[in-house]
C-alpha cells in the first residue's frame, strides 16, 4: 500500500477545526465575563441594601430605647405623685 502525498492545494480540515475552538473558547469566555459582572452587580446591589437595613434597625432600637426611657420617667412620676 502507498501513502499518497498531500498535494499542496489539500489542506484539510484542522484549520476550520481550529478556528471553531477558538470561536468556542471567545464564547465562552464573554458568557462567563457577563455572568461574573451581573453577579457582581447584584452583590453590590445587596450590600448597599444591607448598609441601610442595618441602619434602619439601629435607628429602631434608638427609638425604642428613647421611649422606654420616657416610659419609666412617667411611671416614676406618676408613682411620685401618689
Amino acid at each position: 500500500m502507498k501513502v499518497q502525498k498531500l498535494k499542496s492545494e489539500q489542506f484539510g480540515i484542522a484549520h476550520l477545526g481550529l478556528i471553531l475552538v477558538v470561536i468556542v473558547l471567545f464564547a465562552v469566555g464573554g458568557a462567563s465575563y457577563l455572568v461574573y459582572q451581573r453577579q457582581s452587580d447584584k452583590n453590590d446591589e445587596t450590600a448597599v441594601q444591607v448598609d441601610a437595613d442595618e441602619e434602619q434597625a439601629q435607628d429602631g432600637e434608638d427609638d425604642e430605647a428613647n421611649e422606654s426611657a420616657q416610659l419609666e420617667e412617667e411611671n416614676e412620676a406618676a408613682a411620685e405623685q401618689q
